[in-house]
C-alpha cells in the first residue's frame, strides 16, 4: 500500500484512465487523426487536445524532455526555445526503418504568403543527433523570422525574438509508443544580455495562450531546489486550472538537494502540498556533471532506477518515479484525454462548417473572371426582372412583396397619382370661378367686378389690360390665355411635387429590389451605381416629358376637341339667359312687358364680355385639368418611371444590359474585391484541406471509435460536397 492509500500502479482517482483503452491500430489512428488535424490548421479555429510541457528557466525541463523524447534537447544557459516545439511518435509496422521529419506549422496570425512558405519547411533524417537538432532549430528560426540565438539582446535587434509558429519532430518506427507532447519556451523574471524582461513577458503570454485552453494538459516541470509555491510555472497553472484536473506535476534535481531537504519533496509528491488532480511525478535528469563527463541517455535511466531504490526515496510509490513510468502515465492519459474529448471536438467543427457556409453564402459565388462575373449578374438581373414585372403590373405574390408596403410599387403609385389629382381638382386653380345657379349670382356680377376677392375683378382688369385693335364689344383672344396661364399656374408646382414623390417610391423600390436579389453589400453598391446613370438618364427623360406637357398645356394655344368643353359652355350661357328672364316681374294682368325682357338679357359690353370669357375660361380650364392629369400620369409616370421597356428606371436591370457589357464595365460592376477574394481563398484552402482528412478517420474494432468514424465521415461528406459547390 502506497501513500495516501493509494495503490501501487493505480492512477490517481478522478483522473477517469482505464487500462488497455485505445490499444493498437484504434490508438494509432485516434492520434493520427488529431495530428492530421493540426497539421491542416483545424487548431486555428478549435482547440486540439494535447500535453504541453511547461517550466521555469533552470526548472530541468530540457533535461526531462531529452529523457522522454530521446532528443537531444539543448541545455545551454542561453535562451534557446524560441517557440513551442511538438515532438509526435508513431508506431509503423514491423521491419519499417526509423524515419524522422520535420515540419513547421504556421500560426493563424501570419498571412497567407508567410503560412504558405512556412508549410513547404521539411527535413528529413534517419537519426536526429545534437548538431543537426541544434541546425533545424537554427533553421526553423530563420524561417519564422527569428533572430539568431544568442545574439538579441547584444545586437540590439528589435525584431521578434519569439513565434506563435510551432515546429513538429515527427519520430516513426516500429519500437515507438504513441505519444505525443508540446515544449514551450521556458519561464523567466531576471533580464539577462540575452534576454530582456520584455521577452519576459512575451514567453508568458505564449506560455498563457497553451495552459488556458481547456484541452491542454498541463505538465508542470519544477525543480526540488525551490519551493514549488515561489515557481512562476505553479502560478500560471493555478490561474489556467484552478481546480487541478488538468495539471500533472513533476519535480526534478532531487538529487541536489541538502541531506535533510528530501522530506519536504517526498511531501510534495505524495500530493499533500500542492494538491493536482493527477498528482506528482519525481525524476532525475543528467546532471552538468553527467553530460560532461558524457552520460548516456541509456546510463541515465540505470542511475535513476538506483537512485530511486534507495532511501528515502524507495519510500514512494514506483509507479510515481522515474521518466520510465511518468512517460506511461502520460501516454494512458493523453489517451484517455483525446478519447473523451474527440466528439465534441467533432461537434465544433461541424458548428464551425455550418459558419463557413454562411460565410460563403454571404461572400456569394466566386467573380473573378469575365465569365463567372457575367454568369452572376445574369443570375441577378433575371430574378430582379421576374420580381420588377410583377411590382409594376400589381401582382404581389412572392417573398419579396410580403408584409413590405415599400415593395408595393404599383400601389404607392396610385396612391399618389390620387394624391396629385387631389391637389390639382382643389388647389391647382389661382381663384375659385363663380356659380351661374341663382339670380343673384346674375345680379351680382357688376358689383363683384368690383370685390378683388372675386374672379370676375381679376377678369375685368386682364379685360382692359389686353385691348388691342378690335372693336368695341370683342374680346382680344390673348385674354383668355392670359387668365388661364394664369389660373393654371399651381400646376408646375403640384407636379413637381407628384414628380419627385414618384420618384423617391421608384428609387426605394429599385433599391430594395436589387438589395434583395444581391445581398452582398460590395457588389449591391457598386451595381446600383452602374444602373443609377441609367436611372437618372430615365428620370430626365421623365422630367423632360413633364415640362414639355407643361408647357404645351400654359403656354401653347387653347385647344381643345373634348365635345364636354362646347355642352359646359353652352350650358353656362343658358342659366346665364334662364335666371335673367326669371328675373323679370309679369304685369298684374300676366301679359309680360316685352321692354322688361329685353333689358333683362341685354348688359353693357363690360358685363356680358366678363361674363363670356369667365364661362369660355371655366369650361376650357375643366377639360384642360383632367387632360393635364391624365398626361402627366400616362406620359410621365407610366412611359418614363414604370415603364416595362429595358430602358425604363425600373426594368434596368436586365439580361440584356449585362449581355451589353464590356470585360471592363463587368470588372467595374462585378469584380470581386480583394480582401472578398482573400477570404474566400482562406475558406476554401480550410474545407479543402479538412476534406483530404477523410482518409484518415477510418473505423476500427472499437465501438467507440466506430462512432466517431461514422461522424467524421459524415462530416467530411458534408465538407467535400460544400467545398465543389463553391469551387
Amino acid at each position: 500500500m502506497a501513500e495516501n492509500g493509494r495503490k501501487s500502479g493505480e492512477v490517481v482517482p478522478g483522473s477517469g484512465l482505464k487500462p488497455g483503452l485505445f490499444d493498437g491500430k484504434d490508438k494509432s489512428k485516434l492520434f493520427d487523426i488529431i495530428d492530421k488535424f493540426r497539421e491542416n490548421g483545424i487548431h486555428e479555429d478549435i482547440s486540439l487536445p494535447q500535453l504541453v510541457v511547461v517550466g521555469d528557466q533552470s526548472s530541468g525541463k530540457s533535461s526531462l524532455l531529452e529523457a522522454l523524447t530521446r532528443l537531444p534537447f539543448p541545455v545551454a544557459g542561453t535562451l534557446c526555445t524560441r517557440f513551442a516545439t511538438q515532438i509526435v511518435f508513431r508506431r509503423s509496422a514491423p521491419g519499417e526503418p526509423d524515419r524522422i521529419k520535420v515540419t513547421i506549422i504556421p500560426s493563424e496570425h501570419g498571412g497567407e504568403d508567410r503560412k504558405t512558405s512556412l508549410r513547404g519547411f521539411t527535413r528529413y533524417f534517419d537519426t536526429l543527433e545534437a548538431d543537426d537538432f541544434s541546425d533545424v532549430l537554427s533553421d526553423a528560426g530563420d524561417a519564422m523570422g527569428l533572430p539568431k540565438i544568442g545574439v538579441i539582446q547584444a545586437t540590439g535587434n528589435s525584431g521578434a525574438r519569439f513565434s506563435d509558429d510551432v515546429l513538429k519532430i515527427e519520430l516513426t518506427g516500429p519500437n515507438h509508443d504513441h505519444f505525443s507532447v508540446v515544449d514551450v519556451p521556458g519561464l523567466f523574471q531576471a533580464a539577462t544580455v540575452y534576454q530582456t524582461e520584455e521577452d519576459g513577458k512575451m514567453v508568458e503570454t505564449l506560455v498563457k495562450r497553451y495552459i488556458n485552453d481547456s484541452r491542454t494538459i498541463i505538465l508542470a516541470v519544477a525543480s526540488s531546489l525551490h519551493e514549488t509555491a515561489n515557481q512562476k510555472v505553479f502560478r500560471l497553472a493555478k490561474e489556467a486550472d484552478p481546480r487541478g484536473t488538468r495539471t500533472l506535476g513533476v519535480l526534478t534535481k532531487p538529487d541536489a538537494l541538502q541531506k535533510g531537504d528530501e522530506g519536504r519533496i517526498i511531501d510534495v509528491a505524495r500530493n499533500n502540498v500542492t494538491v493536482l488532480n493527477h498528482g506528482w511525478f519525481v525524476v532525475r535528469n543528467r546532471s552538468t556533471q553527467d553530460i560532461a563527463e558524457g552520460v548516456t541517455l541509456e546510463e541515465r535511466d540505470v542511475k535513476e532506477r538506483a537512485f530511486f531504490s534507495r532511501p528515502p526515496w524507495k519510500s514512494l510509490a514506483a509507479d510515481r518515479v522515474g521518466v520510465t513510468a511518468l512517460k506511461k502515465f502520460l501516454r494512458a492519459l493523453l489517451e484517455d484525454h483525446v478519447r473523451k474529448e474527440f466528439p465534441n471536438l467533432l461537434k465544433e467543427m461541424n458548428a464551425l462548417i455550418e459558419e463557413a457556409e454562411k460565410e460563403l453564402e454571404v461572400l456569394g459565388p466566386c467573380r473573378e473572371t469575365p465569365d463567372e462575373q457575367r454568369r452572376i449578374l445574369l443570375k441577378l438581373a433575371t430574378k430582379y426582372q421576374n420580381i420588377a414585372i410583377n411590382g409594376i403590373l400589381g401582382n404581389y405574390r412572392g417573398e419579396f412583396f410580403d408584409k413590405v408596403e415599400d415593395h408595393r410599387v404599383r400601389m404607392l403609385v396610385a396612391k399618389s397619382n390620387d394624391k396629385f389629382n387631389e391637389n390639382i381638382v382643389r388647389h391647382g386653380h389661382s381663384m375659385d370661378f363663380e356659380d351661374i345657379g341663382t339670380v343673384e349670382d346674375i345680379r351680382d356680377t357688376k358689383k363683384s367686378m368690383s370685390n378683388p376677392n372675386s374672379i370676375y375683378c381679376r377678369i375685368r382688369k386682364e379685360y382692359h389690360a389686353s385691348r388691342g385693335c378690335e372693336l368695341p364689344g370683342m374680346v382680344n383672344p390673348i385674354t383668355v390665355e392670359n387668365l388661364f396661364k394664369w389660373q393654371s399656374e399651381a400646376w408646375g408646382k403640384f407636379s413637381e411635387e407628384h414628380f419627385d414623390k414618384i420618384k423617391a417610391t421608384t428609387n426605394k423600390y429599385i433599391a430594395n429590389l436589387v438589395k434583395y436579389v444581391c445581398p452582398e453589400q460590395d457588389l449591391e453598391l457598386r451595381l446600383r451605381a452602374r444602373l443609377d446613370i441609367i436611372i437618372e438618364q430615365a428620370y430626365s427623360r421623365a422630367d423632360d416629358e413633364l415640362r414639355s406637357i407643361l408647357k404645351s398645356e400654359r403656354e401653347g394655344v387653347l385647344l381643345t376637341l373634348d365635345s364636354s368643353y362646347a355642352k359646359v359652355l353652352q350650358e353656362a350661357r343658358k342659366n346665364r339667359t334662364m335666371f335673367a328672364l326669371d328675373a323679370v316681374q309679369l304685369g298684374t294682368e300676366g301679359v309680360c312687358n316685352s321692354m322688361a325682357i329685353l333689358d333683362a338679357v341685354s348688359s353693357s359690353n363690360e358685363v356680358q364680355n366678363i361674363n363670356d370669357i369667365h364661362d369660355i375660361l371655366a369650361a376650357y380650364y375643366h377639360v384642360a385639368r383632367k387632360r393635364f392629369v391624365d398626361n402627366v400620369a400616362l406620359q410621365v409616370v407610366e412611359r418614363h418611371f414604370l415603364s416595362r421597356e429595358e430602358d425604363g428606371p425600373a426594368m434596368c436591370f436586365s439580361p440584356q444590359w449585362v449581355g451589353g457589357l464590356s470585360v471592363d464595365e463587368l470588372e467595374m460592376v462585378a469584380g470581386e474585391d480583394k480582401a472578398v477574394s482573400n477570404r474566400r481563398a482562406v475558406l476554401r484552402d480550410k474545407l479543402d484541406r479538412r476534406g483530404l482528412l477523410s482518409a484518415y478517420i477510418l473505423p476500427g474494432d472499437t465501438e467507440g471509435l466506430l462512432a466517431l468514424g461514422n461522424i467524421v465521415g459524415a462530416w467530411v461528406m458534408f465538407v467535400l460536397h460544400f467545398f465543389w459547390r463553391f469551387r
